[in-house]
């Protein structure tokens, strides 16, 4: 185990340094993050070599990569260039946020997927099974910048139930949680019906059901947990995924989190913010992924690394 987690932990870093080189890379090619600045002042070209040194962008590329490389393993990613704070505070600011959206889209994914998906299994001919498998379909295929907007049309400028945008109360959470957590509910649901229904085809349960064990027993106690395994997998990689792509839902809900930040670092061709957000991201996906592979080992005795 210790030498299948050193091993995954060094992935992890060759992951997180093929990430910097390519937001590095791309932000390279996006312009000069200096004439952005100081586009519509006038400031002359002397003006703009001088900040340029006084911001470190004068030296080569590789260069500058290296100092980043250096600056991230003392946890220091720079100021941002446009407003002048360190840039990874401003991330880490932003991060609560970020991480009360996703934690709430996800329990209402988990929500709304478990149930569904056990009852298509234990039914797969039943109406719940007929209606579960058309909404994940529809939940799958709805954009979700597409139903943000829709959302806010219909709950917060025709019934007034929610707020159109904003942080701070829950009624401010309702809107984008279900705007971001719709599609991974749709997936899992989906998953967890096919992954069941294949377990309870299996020996061991035809048994379970032949000693006259209890429905529910057999469902919850015996076939469940073997057919975790791979929602498990799609649940942290949801997490991620959601961590990480909530730019969209951030933006339409004016939510200050992560995500808006970084389309406002964007706009500002702001390299260090952009960088930071991107490394924060990126850590968090790997240690999920990391805690969903030492967990297939609880759910699976049989698993052994």
């Amino acid at each position: 185990m210790t030498r299948y987690l050193l091993r995954r932990l060094g992935q992890s870093a060759l992951v997180l340094i093929l990430v910097t080189m390519a937001v590095f890379g791309l932000l390279q090619v996006a312009g000069d993050p200096v004439v952005i600045m100081l586009s519509g002042t006038g400031a002359s070209e002397e003006q703009l070599q001088s900040l340029r040194r006084e911001l470190g962008l004068d030296a080569p590329a590789p260069v500058r990569y290296l100092r980043f490389l250096g600056g991230l393993l003392r946890g220091d990613l720079g100021k941002s260039l446009r407003f002048n704070q360190d840039a990874m505070g401003l991330v880490l600011e932003r991060l609560p946020a970020t991480l009360l959206i996703t934690v709430a889209a996800l329990g209402f994914a988990l929500a709304g997927a478990i149930p569904v998906g056990i009852l298509s299994a234990v039914r797969p001919r039943g109406a719940i099974s007929y209606a579960g498998r058309v909404l994940a379909t529809i939940g799958q295929a709805t954009p979700v910048f597409w139903l943000g907007i829709m959302m806010v049309l219909l709950f917060s400028v025709q019934l007034r139930w929610f707020p159109a945008g904003g942080y701070g109360t829950p009624a401010h959470l309702v809107l984008p949680a279900v705007a971001l957590g719709l599609y991974p509910m749709a997936r899992i649901s989906r998953l967890l019906r096919s992954s069941l229904l294949e377990v309870l085809s299996q020996d061991y349960v035809r048994t379970a059901w032949a000693k006259g064990l209890h429905e529910r027993g057999v469902v919850l106690r015996h076939a469940l947990k073997n057919a975790a395994l791979p929602v498990v997998t799609v649940i942290g990689l949801s997490f991620g995924a959601l961590l990480g792509g909530a730019v969209v839902t951030e933006t339409i809900f004016a939510w200050p989190g992560v995500g808006l930040l970084s389309v406002q670092a964007i706009y500002n061709r702001d390299a260090n913010l952009v960088q930071a957000a991107v490394v924060l991201v990126a850590v968090a996906f790997t240690i999920v992924n990391l805690l969903v592979d030492v967990l297939y080992a609880w759910l699976d005795p049989r698993i052994r690394y």
